[in-house]
């Protein structure tokens, strides 16, 4: 099914952020500058924004998984479906707060 592969993929890609982006992280914070007190706040700044950033990822990791299984088990056309819907507002709702916010069409 088509919907599984789709599910699938994006769990397979964000697998693949979350192998190479933690090592690269870890390896910047290694090398980072912690002489003053802008550094110092800098870089806990980033630990925070890339620790909020891959647990996102780690989350739509596991949803993604969890619905490619789901949809391969699935004999009901009309549910795949719905989860499409859900899935293109869910989409249109995000997208739709990032211009409000940015003020986009204003």
């Amino acid at each position: 099914m088509i919907a599984s592969f789709i599910f699938g993929g994006l769990a397979v890609l964000s697998t693949i952020i979350l192998l190479f982006g933690v090592p690269s992280i870890v390896l910047y914070m290694i090398k980072a500058i912690w002489a003053t007190p802008m550094q110092i706040i800098q870089n806990i700044f980033i630990i925070i924004f890339c620790a909020v950033f891959f647990t996102i990822v780690f989350l739509i990791f596991i949803v993604t998984l969890a619905s490619s299984r789901e949809l391969e088990r699935a004999k009901d056309n009309n549910f795949v479906v719905g989860v499409f819907s859900s899935l293109t507002s869910l989409v249109a709702l995000i997208v739709a707060v990032v211009a409000l916010i940015n003020g986009i069409g204003a």
